[in-house]
């Protein structure tokens, strides 16, 4: 996985005007990232209850939880700003410093191989592979990436943000989506289909994988290789769906869910837990009914 580092303007723990820190209140950070991806120029959240993995975090400037701050000894990052809700101050910090916004630039067409309808919306900063096709009606943000050979039906967005929104205080405050979406090459995708932008990751569709219309996409999402995706499908953020998956129309998957490799959800099931490889599943909730050959 590609290392998910985004640029902010430069911060100290001073920005946060609390006393509550740890470790070198001057330490400067420049990217916002996820903890799988920080180095000690970023700055990251995590809402562990567990002193450990806290301490083990690499980062410059870490927001964790108020209630670990009279327990940490030693921890490798620079610094631990305190907090009683890490994502929600995490979240205001992308909201003063970033914009996941759209712009009226036009993407440029340099490679006459690809196609895209005068009437479809693509943003400047897109990258589109060659040979690809993009139907009237479209829109696809700066964010995404679209590989060689694509084609991409009406009325079709790519790289939308999602809700991912913090309650807090009883109100709901927009996260800003830094991800992106990755489509490689050979894909093929439907009328009126949503693929989100990650949050902090990318979304991501595999080579060869085709997606029928009305489907929804959720933030982070992993589509690997020649998935073949049925109409009518809903696909929770997060979720992961391994090669060669047949996903039959009118199913639901909820978040974090993995659909294993050569698997076959049957029409209309709502996934709830993990589905096992080379297995068909029906049902709501979808049930394990026999072995795929």
């Amino acid at each position: 996985m590609s290392k998910m580092n985004y640029d902010i303007k430069e911060i100290t723990s001073v920005f946060f005007n609390t006393n509550e820190i740890v470790g070198d209140v001057d330490h400067v950070v420049n990217n916002a990232s996820n903890l799988d991806s920080c180095n000690h120029e970023s700055l990251v959240f995590c809402t562990y209850d567990d002193l450990a993995k806290v301490s083990a975090i690499q980062a410059g400037i870490v927001l964790a939880k108020l209630s670990l701050k009279n327990d940490i000894t030693d921890f490798k990052s620079k610094c631990i700003v305190f907090c009683e809700s890490p994502k929600f101050t995490f979240l205001k910090v992308l909201e003063n410093l970033c914009d996941d916004s759209f712009t009226d630039e036009h993407y440029i067409i340099e490679d006459k191989s690809i196609r895209i309808s005068k009437n479809a919306y693509v943003e400047n900063g897109a990258t589109i592979g060659s040979n690809s096709l993009i139907y009237p009606n479209t829109s696809i943000f700066k964010c995404a990436s679209i590989g060689s050979n694509t084609i991409i039906q009406s009325s079709t967005v790519i790289g939308g943000n999602g809700l991912g929104d913090v309650l807090q205080d009883g109100k709901f405050h927009k996260f800003t989506h830094l991800g992106g979406v990755v489509i490689e090459d050979d894909v093929h995708i439907g009328c009126n289909v949503t693929v989100l932008r990650g949050m902090l990751e990318n979304t991501r569709i595999g080579k060869g994988t085709r997606i029928a219309n009305h489907v929804n996409v959720g933030h982070n999402a992993i589509i690997e290789e020649d998935v073949y995706i049925s109409a009518g499908v809903t696909i929770g953020g997060a979720s992961v769906i391994k090669k060669g998956a047949w996903i039959a129309p009118g199913v639901s998957l909820i978040d974090h869910i993995t659909v294993g490799e050569n698997t076959m959800i049957g029409t209309g099931a709502t996934v709830v837990k993990d589905a096992l490889p080379n297995s068909v599943y029906f049902g709501s909730p979808a049930k394990h009914i026999r072995n795929r050959k």
